[in-house]
This record gives structure tokens, C-alpha cells and sequence, in this order.
């Protein structure tokens, strides 16, 4: 593993180990209530839209094509059933289609305006487009995934199906940090370099703890007896509205910040 990819995919595990193993310590106590369950271990990496006061509500760059980032991250499954008995003829409901997932996972997006109010040649399209900003956050959390598809014939490398579709759904916290810049100058000591909305404290960039829920659908693919690939796309609404560091008190800005994600990635059996 290059030094790029370690430093793009562990540095924020290592920048918060403690949010980490404490997360992993009551995924383990609940996996304990079960006896000879298995697990998967994996990691993704994907592409991130976030959803927030920068751009239009409505506008299609703003929502899906403009503000985009990068996200990884690295997950552990908890199976109800044991590897060392394996299927039986007698599993149940639980056993053939849920899943337990504990995640740690990072995001970073750059951030700019789109939409009409930055496509003139007004004063305020000017200062629109001089702002940018970017929104980082690392997440912890559980979710539960549900197959619709039988995990016991999934599981049956040779003879069972290749694909396992599922749903998934859950909670995570974070730990945010945003910036905001202006091209025309330092607008703290500036406010003017801003439009009216994003004077007075409208702008927040201190890091915040957030809560948030998830729901995602995706599929697994079995590629070996071990390993299976991942698609997985979600979308996580945050119980806040300052991702991005900005809170105008403003009509618009009733809504809290909001990603999509899609993400690939490789799952081995431990």
C-alpha cells in the first residue's frame, strides 16, 4: 500500500482512535450475546454530494454535480451465524438477512455557489462567486443491513447466487469542521467582501459534534469463496445545519445539511 493511499485512508482513523474504540468496544459487547457469530471486515471509497447552503435548493450542480468530495471509509460486520457450523437446515429469519455493520468513515468536499444567483453580473453574484469553502467530518456509528436474498445460499461460492441486495439503515455521530474563504480578501475583518446574509456571525466554522441518520441500498458481490466486492449508495441527513459552516438566517436556509454518497468496496471474511 502506497504511502498516499495509508495517509488518505488511516489519518483520520489515528486523528480520532478514541471515538474508535469505543465504537468498536460496544460493537463487540453486542456481538458477544451471540455465540460463534462471524465477521467481515472491509473498506470503500467513493464520491460524495453535499447538500447545504451553498448553491440553489433545486439547482442540479448544486445537488448532485457541483459540490462534490471524496469518502472512505472502514467498516466491520457482525453475521448471526457461525463460520464453524456454517449454514444449518434450520436458520433463522435473522440468521439468512441481517447484518450488523459498524463503521468509521471520513468525508471532505470542496464548496461553491451554482445556480442563477451567481450566473449575473450583480454585485452579489460577484461576492457569490468569490466564496468557497470546504466541509470535512468523520463519522461513527451502527447500522443494520438487510439482504433480500438468502445470506446462507449468497454464501455458497459455487453453486449460490453472485448477488446479495440489500437495505440499510442507522445512526452515526460526527465530528465536523468546515472553512469558508473569499478571492476578494479576509472577510472577518471585512464582512463587506460577503453578502448581507452571511454578515453578522451568519458564518460558524468552529468543529461541531453531530448526530445523523442513514439509510442506504447496495449489493454485494461474491468474487471469491472470502472476499466480496461492494456498491453501496446512502443518504445521511444531519441533525444540524452548519456542515458547511454557514447559518443565514434566512427563509431558504430552513433545512438541515444533507449528503449522498456512492461508494466501492472489498469485503473480506475474518
Amino acid at each position: 500500500m502506497s504511502k498516499l493511499v495509508r495517509n488518505i485512508v488511516f489519518f483520520p482513523l489515528k486523528k480520532y482512535k478514541i471515538g474508535l474504540s469505543l465504537l468498536l468496544f460496544v460493537f463487540f459487547q453486542v456481538a458477544q450475546a451471540q455465540i460463534d457469530n462471524s465477521f467481515d471486515i472491509g473498506v470503500t471509497v467513493g464520491a460524495i454530494s453535499i447538500q447545504s447552503d451553498y448553491g440553489e435548493r433545486g439547482d442540479i450542480k448544486s445537488n448532485l454535480t457541483g459540490n462534490i468530495g471524496f469518502s472512505t471509509s472502514l467498516v466491520l460486520y457482525k453475521n448471526f451465524y457461525g463460520r464453524r457450523n456454517y449454514w444449518h437446515s434450520r436458520s433463522s429469519w435473522l440468521e439468512e438477512h441481517l447484518k450488523l455493520k459498524a463503521e468509521i468513515s471520513y468525508f471532505k468536499a470542496d464548496l461553491n455557489h451554482y445556480g442563477v444567483y451567481v450566473e449575473s453580473e450583480s454585485d452579489a453574484a460577484t461576492l457569490l462567486k468569490a466564496m468557497h469553502g470546504t466541509s470535512s467530518v468523520v463519522n461513527f456509528g451502527i447500522m443494520v443491513e438487510h439482504h433480500f436474498l438468502n445470506l446462507s445460499d449468497f454464501s455458497k461460492y459455487r453453486d449460490g447466487h453472485r448477488f446479495s441486495p440489500y437495505f440499510s439503515f442507522g445512526g452515526m455521530v460526527g465530528m465536523s469542521k468546515a472553512t469558508v474563504t473569499s478571492d476578494l480578501g479576509d472577510y472577518i475583518t471585512n464582512p463587506s467582501l460577503l453578502i448581507t446574509p452571511y454578515q453578522n456571525e451568519a458564518i460558524d466554522t468552529e468543529q461541531i459534534t453531530v448526530g445523523s441518520t442513514v439509510f442506504g441500498l447496495g449489493t454485494r458481490i461474491k468474487i471469491s469463496e472470502n472476499s466480496d466486492f461492494v456498491i453501496d449508495t446512502r443518504w445521511q441527513n444531519y441533525f444540524s445545519d452548519k456542515i458547511d459552516g454557514l447559518v443565514p438566517e434566512i427563509e431558504a436556509n430552513k433545512y438541515h445539511d444533507w449528503t449522498y454518497s456512492m461508494s466501492l468496496g472489498l469485503v473480506i471474511a475474518l
